[in-house]
């Protein structure tokens, strides 16, 4: 036990000895090495100074490593630094160019010195125009888009030039009255209640909305004069739960409620029945039925920005693709215009969406629109 013990303290002593000796050691460094973005096959002995003259703009690494007296080599060590690029200021645009509505794809040149961009070929409504200048460096510009309103060169109608006609809802035998008013024979009609629906074209070739009246041809032993005087009607066959009244508006106009309808194809049926108690035939047309978005102009199911466009489009008579005025009259005063414009932008502001806000924005803010929060101001 106690050879044991002298052997352990034997091996200490020596281990100490061995720490302390390497601990007083005095160690130099021999040899001092280099290379320069990682190429340690090029590496170099370190002199007075490492020369980076050659090296080209951008950044770069340098390691270093070191040898002692004991020929043992230290962990590399990297640094990283940055050659700046030599550049010469700019002095002066020498190139210009710009494209339409983002098509660069179709971009043109301008040159050096500002020119005019002819605009003679745009259709009327909304289109951007995109701009980015080059400086004598070979330095492009950030594009710069604006937009821009053409407006609608719009002829006046000053006359009727054609008149047609059909009867009882054929539309097939309707019939040209020419360019003057004229009379309508109905002495073929047979007795009982018919319909005339009269359309006319004005000199720019537009042609105006149907108008349908309804009227009565008496038999020949009752000629007297007779009136509609009550009216039935229901919807997609529910005959259990019609609408029945009687006609009190002399105008021979009927506002039918569609409200409650879902959206999609629906059946309306009619009968009438005149001063003597006589009724007609039913009736029945087929139309579909779709509920009004205000604000949705372009009928897509959203009320977004390219609402706004359609609307300006409308206002300025170059109406795009499908327009639904009722949805575009979103104060319901009748009419279209920029109180309407300024609403639909409210509900989009309201509504959350930063894509639309900003889209909104960027193209009315040139019209002097306002912006307070979410609302906007004219």
């Amino acid at each position: 036990m106690q050879t044991t013990m002298n052997k352990i303290r034997t091996l200490m002593l020596v281990a100490v000895s061995v720490v302390c000796t390497t601990m007083v050691a005095q160690k130099s460094i021999t040899e001092r090495t280099y290379w320069i973005d990682g190429d340690v096959g090029s590496a170099q002995t370190v002199t007075s100074s490492i020369d980076i003259s050659s090296l080209p703009a951008g950044v770069h690494s340098l390691t270093l490593r070191v040898k002692d007296s004991e020929n043992l080599w230290s962990t590399p060590l990297t640094k990283y630094f940055i050659i700046p690029q030599t550049s010469t200021a700019a002095t002066s645009i020498v190139e210009r160019e710009y494209w339409i509505d983002g098509n660069i794809a179709a971009r043109a040149a301008l040159g050096g010195s500002p020119v005019a961009i002819s605009l003679v070929e745009l259709a009327a409504g909304i289109h951007s125009l995109t701009v980015r200048v080059k400086d004598d460096t070979g330095l492009w510009s950030t594009p710069q888009t604006k937009y821009f309103i053409i407006p609608q060169t719009a002829i006046a109608a000053t006359s009727i030039v054609e008149r047609e006609y059909w009867i009882d809802g054929n539309t097939v035998t309707r019939a040209g009255l020419g360019g003057s008013p004229a009379a309508i024979s109905l002495v073929e009609l047979a007795a009982g209640m018919h319909s005339l629906t009269v359309r006319v074209k004005d000199n720019i070739g537009v042609w105006s909305t149907p108008l349908t009246k309804y009227f009565i041809v008496p038999s020949a032993t009752g000629q007297e004069d007779m009136k509609i005087a009550r009216y039935v009607y229901w919807f997609d066959d529910d005959t259990a739960n019609p609408v029945t009244a009687t006609v009190t508006n002399a105008s021979g106009v009927l506002d039918i409620d569609i409200g409650k309808l879902t959206k999609g194809e629906h059946t309306l049926s009619w009968i009438m029945a005149d001063s003597k108690g006589a009724w007609s035939d039913v009736k029945t047309e087929t139309f579909t039925f779709t509920p009004v978005i205000f604000g949705d102009a372009n009928q897509d199911g959203l009320v977004n920005v390219t609402d706004i466009v359609a609307t300006v489009n409308y206002i300025m008579e170059n109406p795009t693709g499908t327009f639904d005025k009722v949805a575009a009259d979103v104060n319901k005063d009748g009419f279209i215009n920029v109180s309407d414009i300024v609403a639909m932008v409210n509900i989009i502001m309201s509504s959350g969406s930063r894509m639309d806000q900003q889209e909104v924005m960027a193209i009315l803010k040139q019209y002097g629109f306002i912006f307070k929060g979410k609302e906007i101001q004219y």
